[in-house]
C-alpha cells in the first residue's frame, strides 16, 4: 500500500511528536529534580548524561557552523539554534537560584546563552531583512 505524500508527512509529524516527549519531558525532570540522589549510582549516570549532553553541544556547534554560508536565509534554523541556547542558560539561572554561587565559566557560559545568542538572533533577523530574504512588518 502505498501512502500519499501528505499522509506520509503527516504520519512523521505525529512520530516526531511522540519522539520529541522523551528529551523534553527527561530535560524537564533534569531542570525539576537536578542530579539523582543515589550517590552510588549517580556518578556512573551523571557522566554519561554529561557525554551525551557535551554531543549535543557538538552538534549545535555544527549546525551553527553549517548556517555561516547564506546566513541571511537560515533565520529558522538559527532562530531555533539560539532559542534552544537561550533555554538552556534561562534553565541554568533557574536552577543557579537555589545552589552555590557558580564559577567564572558558568557565568560566561550564561552570558553566552541569555545575552549573546538573543543577540546574534537579532542580527541575523535583521540581515535577513536587509537581504529582503524577511519581509518587514
Amino acid at each position: 500500500m502505498k501512502l500519499s505524500k501528505e499522509t506520509e508527512r503527516e504520519l512523521l509529524q505525529i512520530a516526531v511528536g511522540f519522539a520529541a516527549a522523551v528529551p523534553f519531558l527527561a530535560g524537564l525532570r533534569g531542570v525539576i529534580v537536578g542530579t539523582p540522589m543515589d550517590v552510588a549510582r549517580a556518578y556512573v549516570d551523571l557522566d554519561s548524561h554529561y557525554v551525551y549532553l557535551s554531543g549535543i553541544l557538538m552538534g549545535i556547534g555544527i549546525a551553527f557552523w553549517h548556517s555561516i554560508r547564506h546566513i541571511e536565509r537560515k533565520t529558522s534554523v538559527f532562530r531555533a539554534l539560539c532559542g534552544i541556547v537561550f533555554l538552556g542558560g534561562v534553565c541554568r539561572i533557574i536552577n543557579w537560584g537555589g545552589s552555590d554561587m557558580p564559577t567564572w565559566y558558568s557565568f560566561a557560559a550564561m552570558g553566552m546563552e541569555v545575552i549573546v545568542a538573543p543577540a546574534m538572533a537579532w542580527w541575523q533577523m535583521r540581515l535577513a531583512r536587509r537581504f529582503a530574504v524577511i519581509k518587514p512588518k
